[in-house]
């Protein structure tokens, strides 16, 4: 059976693990220990729970956020190395099970996951589009009625989703958003 792990790698990191014939997706965030003198634990972490994850659930598959690269001379240099490194965490513990571990950049699974090929017009800052993207991740989870608090979890779940619709043609159209509209309006017109 294929089972899909999503992960939004950060220090606060949703992870998520769908299949197709769930009811509710597996899902939570890991906070891995900060110590800007030594990442090694986060690090062992890391690649300690991505390991577990894959080994209980039997996984098939690992599909995680590709980093922003920063512009040079702009954006924290720091951060996009960490996440390099969190990368190479994630491959290793995929590659330890014999499976593929893909990246995704964030536009193909947010278009997917909650509809929206671009933020909404009129945000500026880039705080506002990030929080406006974690929303639509939240979003979307309640639309297919999964109640996400967190927007870490909410994201790797819209990860794994889009890795389990590139594996599973029936899971893909079944889950696609314009079969939300269609079933929404459906409901509204039973609901008359």
């Amino acid at each position: 059976m294929t089972k899909v792990l999503g992960l939004d790698q950060s220090s606060h990191c949703g992870w998520a693990v769908v299949w197709p014939e769930m009811r509710s997706p597996l899902y939570g965030v890991w906070h891995l220990p900060l110590n800007r003198e030594d990442e090694t634990p986060a690090f062992v972490t890391l690649f300690d729970r991505v390991d577990a994850v894959i080994r209980d659930h039997e996984i098939s598959d690992v599909f995680f956020e590709r980093p922003f690269e920063p512009k040079w001379g702009k954006g924290n240099r720091r951060s996009s190395d960490l996440q390099k490194q969190y990368v190479a965490i994630i491959m290793t513990a995929a590659g330890k099970h014999g499976i593929s571990a893909e990246q995704v950049p964030c536009e193909y699974w947010r278009e997917r996951f909650t509809g929206h090929r671009r933020a909404a017009p009129g945000l500026t800052e880039e705080d506002a589009r990030k929080g406006w993207w974690k929303q639509q991740a939240l979003k979307s989870c309640a639309k297919l009625g999964w109640a996400v608090s967190d927007h870490n979890a909410a994201e790797a779940i819209g990860i794994a989703h889009f890795g389990m619709c590139c594996r599973d043609r029936a899971y893909d159209a079944r889950t696609a958003p314009i079969f939300w509209r269609a079933q929404y309006s459906a409901d509204m017109g039973n609901a008359a």
